[in-house]
């Protein structure tokens, strides 16, 4: 086994409430931070959001400052800005994904809680 001092490291983050507020851009401390670590350790992120938004909060500079980028919570995959793979959990789950919101929505809709939004 590989001493844990030898093995690949790599600095993953999440973008909305950890690098930004969430849905606003991020500040120049925690750019200035990133670009600093990326010379010690590869950068990863991931978020919900799809790659134009994470731009918008990160800055067009994104597939630059990050050697791995999962947008849309990983069914969009780049390494070193280019595009690797990109899926869709529609495409994938095809008519399964139906009964599964279908299902998703009843059961939040019975669910007894103190204020629906």
């Amino acid at each position: 086994m590989t001493p844990l001092n030898k093995r690949k490291k790599l600095a993953l983050f999440d973008v909305d409430g950890t690098l930004t507020f969430p849905r606003q851009q991020i500040s120049d401390t925690i750019k200035t931070m990133l670009l600093t670590l990326k010379n010690h350790t590869p950068l990863a992120f991931v978020g919900g959001s799809d790659l134009n938004k994470q731009k918008q909060q990160i800055g067009g500079d994104l597939l630059q400052i990050f050697d791995y980028a999962f947008p849309e919570n990983g069914l969009v995959y780049y390494k070193n800005g280019i595009l690797v793979s990109e899926t869709s959990l529609i495409d994938e789950t095809g008519a399964v994904y139906n009964s599964f919101v279908n299902w998703v929505l009843s059961y939040i809709a019975e669910l007894d809680i103190f204020k629906k939004r």
